[in-house]
């Protein structure tokens, strides 16, 4: 048997899974560019949302709009 870590909750606890498989599987484990970078931070993802690198503000998109109800 081959164990393989999931990663889980990545932005909230980062929690870890371990997942078996059979010893005769042949099991990649292949993660998303960027998996290796630091999480955000509360201020920088709220700094993203007030200044994007191009187009309006989450603020700006929203003005305006319908509340659906």
């Amino acid at each position: 048997m081959q164990k393989v870590p999931i990663p889980s909750r990545l932005w909230y606890e980062n929690k870890e899974w371990d997942l078996t498989f059979p010893g005769r599987w042949e099991v990649d484990n292949f993660n998303p560019p960027g998996f290796e970078k630091p999480a955000l931070s509360a201020e920088q993802i709220q700094a993203g949302l007030d200044q994007p690198v191009e187009g309006p503000s989450l603020l700006e998109l929203a003005l305006g709009g319908r509340s659906g109800r």
